[in-house]
């Protein structure tokens, strides 16, 4: 039936086999290079926190509208937050990590396995995880090239007792020789230099901003997402009222702090959605908010709902008053768009915003509705590179990736 075909045509048996082969390169070649092919993911991110995960996903979006092909090795939280994308890496050797806390370990051959199973050139990892320090340092072993990326605005070494960030603490016990540290802004940068002087490394260190700074400024021109959450959330009574929404945090002086808070809302005239840490199952909040609050004052966003579209950044289209935190960049991520934001925390802690005077922090009850007693005007939306923050941070962190690659 071909034959008759190609006599039709009047193909000569030469120029048959020439088409033939031709053809056939050109179905190589589509396979190649098609995004779908594990010979050419040569980038690897490895992610573990709500964090991270959520400062990668517009990289990975623009990496997607480049064509540039990528796999995700997810642990922890980051897991279930990127279930069903199409870069998520399912090999069998990565079952281990999906369970694993950030200072669990695996064992050599599981690493091993995890390893062979992912020969990208150029792997972007977080450093919220024991694991991926490891694993980093056995891709290294391998060859590629490994990049640490702190998503955080807080310095990674304290100023004052020059002690390194605890949550980074069980990656940096492990990974050593890293080819580069990419860090949000000049500030962090700064302290990043004191981590090399700490560890006697001297790892390059590049500022290339956050990319959840850039999801935080699309959702706020979203108009039909702001409706959208204005119709779930907003009740006849609340719409009455000024409204703050506080994102909740985890660590050993969380509690008292938020107790703090909802004893210092109490018998105000705010009206309080309250988000869990996507860490924690929001039992903290709820047995203090049962405890101290006025009935039908708090709301608690429990995490089906925040990942229902209820999500901190999704309810901060509401404009609230403030948008509150514990030790969270997701003040940061509000102050970005012109949201007045302010810390509930323990005397003696700092950050990037506190310390720029973007923000500030409050630790008792007292304190607390002596601001929210004042009139408060919005400074609107900063410039974030007068902060040493970078704008299209996407973009950037996409490009640095590509150049990697270029280098390999």
């Amino acid at each position: 039936m071909i034959k008759r075909y190609r006599e039709q045509r009047g193909l000569s048996s030469l120029g048959s086999r020439l088409a033939g082969v031709f053809s056939f390169f050109i179905l190589a070649w589509g396979i190649v290079s098609s995004p779908c092919s594990a010979m050419k993911d040569e980038i690897l991110f490895m992610v573990h926190d709500a964090g991270e995960t959520f400062a990668l996903k517009p990289v990975f979006k623009v990496l997607d509208e480049r064509k540039v092909p990528y796999q995700i090795l997810a642990s922890g939280k980051a897991s279930d937050l990127l279930d069903g994308h199409h870069a998520l890496s399912n090999t069998p050797s990565n079952a281990p990590l999906k369970i694993l806390s950030g200072v669990g370990n695996l064992t050599g051959a599981q690493y091993e396995g995890i390893v062979t199973a992912h020969p990208q050139k150029v792997v972007f990892t977080s450093m919220s995880s024991r694991a991926h320090g490891d694993l980093a340092n056995a891709f290294k072993k391998k060859g590629a090239r490994v990049v640490a990326y702190y998503d955080n605005f807080d310095d990674v070494v304290g100023r004052r007792d020059r002690v390194i960030k605890e949550y980074v603490r069980p990656f940096l016990a492990s990974a050593r020789g890293l080819d580069g540290y990419v860090t949000p802004s000049s500030t962090t940068e700064l302290s990043f230099k004191h981590l090399n002087a700490i560890r006697n490394e001297v790892v390059p260190i590049t500022v290339l901003g956050q990319p959840s700074l850039e999801s935080w400024q699309e959702a706020h021109q979203n108009t039909a997402l702001k409706d959208q959450v204005a119709a779930e959330v907003l009740t006849k009574d609340m719409q009455q009222h000024p409204l703050l929404i506080f994102a909740g945090g985890y660590d050993l002086t969380y509690r008292a702090a938020f107790e703090e808070f909802i004893k210092g809302v109490k018998g105000t005239d705010f009206k309080v959605l309250v988000t869990p840490h996507p860490k924690t199952d929001g039992s903290v909040e709820a047995s203090i908010v049962e405890e101290h609050a006025d009935i039908g004052q708090v709301r608690i966003i429990f995490r089906e709902q925040q990942e229902g579209g209820l999500s901190t950044m999704n309810l901060s289209t509401l404009e609230p008053t403030y948008l509150v935190c514990h030790k969270s960049t997701v003040c940061m991520q509000g102050l970005a768009v012109g949201i007045p934001a302010l810390y509930m925390a323990e005397e003696g802690y700092s950050n990037f915003a506190i310390e720029a005077q973007m923000a500030p922090r409050v630790g008792t009850a007292d304190e607390l509705r002596k601001i929210l007693s004042r009139k408060h005007d919005s400074k609107g939306v900063p410039h974030l590179e007068d902060y040493g923050i970078p704008s299209g941070s996407a973009e950037k962190i996409a490009d640095y990736l590509q150049e990697a690659l270029a280098k390999k």
